[in-house]
């Protein structure tokens, strides 16, 4: 297919044109996602994944502004109940409406999406303010979301949550980490294991984020607390010290091996790379990591009985010497 110069790069992943409908953008997704072995190219998986999320919600744009464009095709409106977004079909006199099977239903998962980027804008304007808020605030925010009227169905609740779990998957960007905090208490994704899975590989993907927090918090307080610096340092987006590097590098490693999901979530991959770039082109070599809570001392001499003995020997008999003299 020959793509025009301006179509969107979300577009042109899945190898769609401006015509391509919500049902042609859902069979192009599953066409490419069997072309990516998802275990082995996760990054791969993941901007595939943000490609149809924003497909779905351009179909979504185009739909909301055909009362505007169109107004002879308004009408009634369907959309999916697969958790992705509306079924739009575009034709080239503009968006139009497909037929519902189940009216009662039918603007669920569109209301789903709508709430979904209201959270979005809300998420935004969390971390505007001071320190990003606390995460009781984006706590509220998710549970307010939540008691949104449109969100009242089983399936625009599913959609909205769903929506959610693909978001959080698909890598960090600042604040997702406190959205992945909060929903994983609204949601009881901690203690429900049995929920998250139902989502496919992002669900598998922040279910494995979640137990490795949960193994993360757990660590001796003087892991935690080095770790949690480190993270920071990765997220402030500044380059370290070749200094710095070498008292952290292999801490940041160490926590990539032991946690490598939720750090997938937690913290920037190109930061790590750059980092991993540094370290190397200054000739880093990763030192080796006491383990927490040891007591590691350092020998010292220790005068028992012998040495001191020795020494009041050599005292008296200089003495002696003295007094002869």
């Amino acid at each position: 297919m020959t793509h025009a110069p301006d179509l969107p790069d979300f577009l042109v992943r899945l190898s769609l044109d401006l015509h391509a409908d919500t049902r042609a953008i859902r069979r192009a997704y599953a066409r490419e996602l069997r072309l990516i072995d998802q275990a082995a190219d996760l990054s791969g998986f993941q901007n595939l994944r943000e490609a149809y999320e924003t497909a779905l919600h351009w179909a979504a744009h185009q739909q909301a502004q055909a009362p505007q464009d169109n107004p002879e095709q308004q009408g009634n409106t369907t959309d999916s109940t697969d958790g992705a977004g509306p079924t739009v079909t575009l034709s080239k006199h503009g968006p139009a409406a497909s037929p519902a099977a189940d009216r009662s239903d039918a603007a669920s998962p569109g209301s789903a999406s709508t709430v979904f980027q209201q959270l979005i804008g809300a998420c935004y304007h969390l971390l505007s303010q001071p320190q990003g808020a606390a995460l009781p605030a984006w706590i509220d925010t998710l549970r307010a979301a939540l008691a949104d009227p449109a969100l009242i169905s089983l399936i625009a609740r599913h959609s909205f949550e769903h929506m959610l779990v693909d978001f959080l998957a698909n890598g960090w960007r600042p604040g997702k980490e406190k959205l992945l905090a909060a929903a994983a208490e609204v949601f009881n994704w901690e203690h429900d294991h049995r929920h998250l899975p139902q989502f496919g590989a992002s669900g598998a993907i922040v279910q494995r984020a979640i137990d490795e927090r949960d193994i993360f918090l757990r660590q001796p307080p003087a892991d935690l607390e080095i770790d949690r610096k480190i993270i920071e340092r990765l997220r402030s987006g500044t380059d370290p010290t070749p200094r710095q590097l070498n008292d952290d590098m292999a801490y940041l490693e160490r926590m990539l091996g032991r946690f490598p999901h939720l750090m997938a979530l937690s913290i920037d991959g190109d930061a790590v790379a750059r980092w991993r770039e540094i370290f190397a082109a200054n000739g880093g070599v990763l030192k080796e990591i006491k383990t927490a809570g040891a007591h590691h001392t350092t020998a010292e001499p220790s005068f028992g009985f012998a040495p001191w003995g020795l020494v009041i020997m050599l005292l008296f008999t200089m003495l002696r010497a003295c007094g002869t003299h």
